[in-house]
């Protein structure tokens, strides 16, 4: 007689395959098999999925990368995550974004 496994929460399941998706993620950034306009989006996804939409103040324009990921953040606007998910690329360029 088998035994069945437990039922998995399915918050616990996504939170699982988020983590998973993150470290990958990480290693393929690691080993720089995404370029940086990727990574930035990732990244923006990233921070959306776990602080919510933007609400920090700009970085300092002398802060370049501090900046780029603010402006990755933002871009994504007021959406949900599983929203911005469905977004190819950020909908603002970079550049507009900037100016906020």
């Amino acid at each position: 007689m088998s035994v069945a496994a437990p039922v998995q929460d399915s918050g616990e399941a996504d939170e699982e395959r988020f983590t998973a998706a993150s470290n990958a993620v990480a290693v393929a950034a690691s080993s720089g098999r995404l370029d940086n306009d990727a990574l930035l989006h990732l990244y923006g996804l990233y921070k959306q999925a776990t602080e919510g939409p933007c609400t920090t103040f700009r970085p300092s324009f002398f802060n370049q990368k501090a900046r780029s990921k603010w402006c990755a953040h933002c871009a994504l606007g007021q959406s949900c995550f599983m929203h911005a998910l469905s977004i190819p690329e950020p909908k603002v360029p970079q550049e507009s974004c900037c100016r906020l």
